[in-house]
């Protein structure tokens, strides 16, 4: 009863905390400027044994050949691994393998023991980016325009640039402005319907845009030689970060335009702001 798994990450042989569990979106570590990471997780039967318990576990919870549910947490700094109850995760003998967003991890597939009324823990090392950059902005009137009127953390861009922030939303911003400024064409980029940037992750970002910019997609996405596309509908919960990071109300009907590096990623009416994805 109440059997876990603890795995705990270590890196350059120190233990890597984890900070906080985000609902939906993954787990914070304890470090500097820290990013919602996802985990995704590989876990099976090791042994026949196990495996006749685990289907036996299925079997009692309804689940389908094959399935097997997990509930994951954060506690105490560690990933735990759990029964959907106290009976749900037999004793037995497993394979664990687990990849951590924007990191590498050394082991491939760890095996582990679970014993009855215990648990098991697996050490996982990770290696991390951590590369800088070195900005040089030169003289594009455009590309200081837009990050003249753009701020993240409190900071104007220019000088935030210039900080002890994580280099690769440096590096995704960075790529932004760039191929906004020649996109489609040099002579009419994108960048000129940008008002500026007021959030940044690792590989997407929010800026606010004159309207011009989604007639000018829409313009775009309609030309034969298919410079950008629709994709639909968002599906992704990732989306609905645009809508909730809106500094002001809306009260006109919003639209929103997900867009990555050089290719339209969706346009739909969703929130009056552009989205910029770096892939």
């Amino acid at each position: 009863m109440n059997e876990y798994i603890e795995v705990n990450f270590r890196r350059k042989g120190k233990p890597l905390r984890i900070k906080r569990q985000v609902p939906a979106e993954g787990i914070e570590l304890d470090e500097a400027d820290p990013i919602q990471r996802t985990v995704s997780i590989g876990f099976d039967a090791a042994n026949d044994i196990t495996e006749y318990r685990l289907r036996r576990v299925r079997q009692l919870q309804g689940w389908e050949p094959g399935q097997f549910k997990l509930r994951v947490s954060a506690e105490d700094g560690s990933l735990v691994l759990r029964g959907m109850d106290p009976l749900a995760l037999p004793q037995g003998r497993y394979t664990v393998r687990v990849r951590l967003e924007e990191a590498k991890t050394r082991e491939r597939t760890r095996t582990l023991q679970v014993d009855e009324n215990s648990h098991a823990v697996s050490v996982v090392d990770v290696e991390t980016d951590d590369r800088d950059v070195d900005v040089d902005l030169g003289t594009d009137a455009e590309i200081m325009r837009v990050l003249g009127n753009s701020s993240f953390d409190d900071e104007d861009a220019v000088d935030w640039l210039e900080g002890d922030w994580r280099p690769a939303k440096k590096a995704c911003l960075l790529n932004l402005v760039a191929s906004l400024r020649v996109r489609p064409t040099l002579s009419a980029p994108l960048i000129k319907y940008v008002q500026g940037f007021y959030q940044i992750g690792n590989e997407r970002g929010f800026a606010k845009v004159d309207r011009e910019f989604l007639t000018r997609l829409e313009e775009l996405a309609n030309d034969p030689k298919k410079p950008f596309y629709r994709e639909g509908r968002p599906k992704a919960d990732i989306h609905r970060k645009l809508v909730d990071s809106i500094p002001s109300p809306v009260t006109a009907p919003p639209s929103v335009i997900v867009r990555s590096c050089g290719t339209t990623r969706g346009i739909r009416p969703w929130g009056r702001v552009a989205s910029t994805r770096c892939s």
